[in-house]
């Protein structure tokens, strides 16, 4: 598990943790790392997404955070039943701590988009390296530090798959689009010892495509904030205009457990909108 994940995750154990021995006597005998969970009830879940609410209408934490702190708890919970640790899953009747995630987005055009990945073919010095990274963010909509870790051991040419370790800890087999297989084959083809396809310094990969990308994007006359992320809801928008991507299908090759986080990264524009809308008929 990353540190990044270890640190938010110990951030909302510490604190239902810290709430239950302070709150509740029954807990009061045991140190504050020796509690028994498995005395957590239904009401006592409620209760402290209650507490959370409280947190949040004080503005000690934002509504994203005791958002996720409690979405963290429940999935903790949940799994020490399926592992058998607790007798009864008490999330089932609990509901999350919702809040406004949507952001819309300008996304680029096909167009553009094609002159994107034209101008790293024009001016890359790797253009076939350099494809391959962008395409995977585009064509499967991986994060930047996923192509960072690409390993060759995670494509199968001959099935036309690849293995992606995502931002969930999970491992996700995915189908390799044609343009990539073509890219990776000519990868393979004179690879050099690292394990790594774009190079054995994940950050500096990271670092190098952020600054290529800024370069791309300002030749190619992009006038879209953010970075290279902008690809990744590009790949998400568009696959939720496809009549044979349903929401299941969509949430799975976005790598999400929620789907409100998949919704996050669907976009229409004004003119979309103002087309659907039309198209009610009664």
């Amino acid at each position: 598990m990353k540190v990044k994940s270890v640190a938010k995750y110990k951030f909302s154990y510490t604190l239902f943790m810290n709430w239950l021995h302070t709150n509740y006597i029954q807990y009061q005998s045991n140190s504050i790392n020796d509690l028994p969970l498995s005395m957590v009830t239904e009401e006592l879940l409620i209760e402290f997404r209650q507490y959370l609410l409280r947190l949040a209408s004080k503005g000690v934490y934002s509504k994203h955070t005791v958002s996720d702190r409690f979405y963290d708890i429940r999935y903790l919970l949940s799994n020490l039943f399926k592992l058998g640790w607790l007798s009864k899953d008490i999330t089932l009747d609990v509901s999350g701590i919702p809040y406004e995630k949507y952001l819309y987005r300008d996304l680029p055009t096909d167009a553009e988009l094609q002159n994107f990945y034209q101008t790293i073919l024009r001016h890359s010095d790797q253009p076939i390296l350099e494809l391959a990274a962008f395409g995977l963010m585009l064509l499967l909509g991986l994060r930047i530090h996923e192509v960072a870790s690409i390993r060759y051991e995670d494509l199968n040419i001959e099935n036309k798959t690849i293995s992606v370790f995502g931002k969930n800890e999970k491992s996700v087999l995915l189908p390799l689009p044609e343009p990539l297989q073509k890219y990776f084959q000519s990868l393979m083809a004179s690879r050099s010892r690292n394990d790594y396809v774009f190079g054995d310094n994940i950050q500096a990969i990271i670092r190098e495509l952020r600054a290529r990308y800024r370069l791309y994007s300002f030749v190619a006359g992009w006038n879209y904030p953010g970075g290279p992320h902008l690809l990744r809801h590009a790949f998400i928008s568009r696959l939720s205009e496809r009549s044979d991507c349903p929401p299941q299908l969509l949430m799975y090759l976005a790598r999400h457990d929620r789907p409100e986080n998949t919704a996050r990264y669907v976009h229409r524009s004004p003119h979309q909108l103002t087309d659907a809308v039309n198209k009610i008929n009664y």
